[in-house]
C-alpha cells in the first residue's frame, strides 16, 4: 500500500493491534526525514496524500504536535488542519490558558483550517468520587462512615 504520487514520502501504512482488544487500527507514522516534512508543508502535498489514503481507508484521523509547539522538525498543526476536511481542537483542562486557545484558534483559522469543534482532556482532573474522597478522608473524624460507602 504506497502512496502513488511519491512513495519515498513517507512509510507505508502498517496494522497497529491493541492485544487483547480485537481493535486493529493502520498507521502512518510522521516523517522524520526533514526532505519529506519540508515537501508536506507545500500546498497540495499533504492533500495528496489524505486523497490516496482516503480510497483505502473508511476514516483517516490525525494526531498533531500541540498547537504551541514551534519547531522545524514536524508538520505545522494547523497545516495538517487546512488539509483536512473537518478538526478538533483538544485542550488540556487546568492547563491551557485562555490565551493559548485564543491563539491556537487564530493560527488554525489564518491556515484556513475548518474547526468542528473542541475537545477537553481531562487528563490531569481526579473524577468526582476521588475528589470527595480526599475531602471525606480529610474531615475523616466527622465523617468516618461516609468514607467507606463512598469507596464502594
Amino acid at each position: 500500500m504506497s502512496l502513488e504520487f511519491d512513495p519515498g514520502l513517507l512509510e507505508a501504512p502498517q496494522l497497529v493491534c491493541a492485544a487483547g482488544q480485537g481493535i486493529t487500527l493502520t498507521g502512518v507514522t510522521a516523517p522524520g526525514r526533514r526532505e519529506a516534512i519540508v515537501k508536506l508543508r507545500k500546498p497540495a502535498v499533504l492533500e495528496q496524500c489524505i486523497a490516496s489514503w482516503q480510497q483505502m481507508f473508511d476514516t483517516v484521523i490525525f494526531d498533531t504536535s500541540p498547537m504551541n509547539v514551534s519547531a522545524a522538525d514536524h508538520i505545522p498543526p494547523e497545516r495538517v488542519a487546512a488539509a483536512c476536511d473537518g478538526s478538533l481542537l483538544v485542550v488540556l483542562s487546568g492547563r491551557s490558558t485562555e490565551a493559548m486557545v485564543a491563539t491556537a484558534l487564530n493560527r488554525l483559522n489564518a491556515g484556513g483550517a475548518q474547526l468542528l469543534g473542541c475537545l477537553y482532556n481531562d487528563r490531569d482532573n481526579p473524577p468526582l468520587q476521588s475528589e470527595l474522597l480526599r475531602e471525606v478522608t480529610r474531615l475523616a473524624p466527622f465523617f468516618g462512615r461516609l468514607a467507606s460507602r463512598l469507596s464502594r
